[in-house]
């Protein structure tokens, strides 16, 4: 039971040292870690493209989700 309440509580410390920033794109919100030791954020799970399936299988330039042209 220690074990446990000691990793519990090792993760909630780690958890709780990171910084986050969130930035509003014309596609959505994304969210972005500081980074430890310097003064930037690094993003993650950014929208670039839509994936290509169906009839759009074959074409190689695929516009963004939610961007208008």
């Amino acid at each position: 039971m220690k074990w446990w309440t000691c990793v519990v509580l090792m993760c909630a410390a780690a958890l709780a040292d990171d910084e986050w920033r969130e930035v509003r794109t014309a596609q959505g919100p994304v969210r972005g870690r500081k980074h430890p030791t310097e003064d930037i954020y690094t993003f993650y799970n950014i929208p670039y493209a839509t994936r290509p399936t169906g009839q759009n299988k074959n074409i190689i330039i695929f516009a963004v989700v939610g961007r208008e042209n």
